[in-house]
């Protein structure tokens, strides 16, 4: 791919493309953000999110990375990757993780946590045998 070509998972942008917002919304993004964080890992729908405060700012911001979609729900990247990380921790220390350990582990329900860990089977980070899960790889 050429230089000035950069791959964001499923998207292709220009390496000097950003998005910028406007005050309004970056006063928006504020917002959803702090709503999310309160949340933790019982984070509201997309669809519940894209009602409160907007379809294209929510578009815009899992395009941009800072909020990571899984199944009906999103996390900010930050949340996301703390997850991740507590769930590669847990498996290193423990071996492979059950769903339930995994709900235990992160403080939340089974609700959030099956289809957190179906979406990281399916990125590749862990795989699933049975009722474990193993790690895959690190990201």
């Amino acid at each position: 791919m050429a230089d000035w070509i950069a791959a964001d998972g499923p998207l292709l942008r220009l390496t000097t493309h950003a998005v910028t917002l406007s005050p309004e919304q970056s006063l928006a993004r504020d917002r959803l953000i702090t709503e999310l964080d309160a949340a933790g890992l019982q984070p509201p729908t997309l669809a519940e999110l894209s009602r409160a405060h907007g379809t294209s700012l929510v578009k815009a911001l899992v395009d941009s990375g800072e909020l990571v979609r899984f199944s009906d729900y999103v996390l900010t990247a930050q949340r996301y990757e703390s997850a991740k990380s507590a769930i590669a921790a847990a498996i290193g220390e423990e071996g492979s993780l059950t769903a339930s350990r995994t709900r235990e582990l992160l403080g939340t329900s089974r609700k959030y946590v099956i289809p957190l860990l179906e979406h990281l089977d399916t990125i590749g980070f862990t795989t699933r045998s049975g009722d474990v899960r193993t790690l895959v790889r690190r990201q």
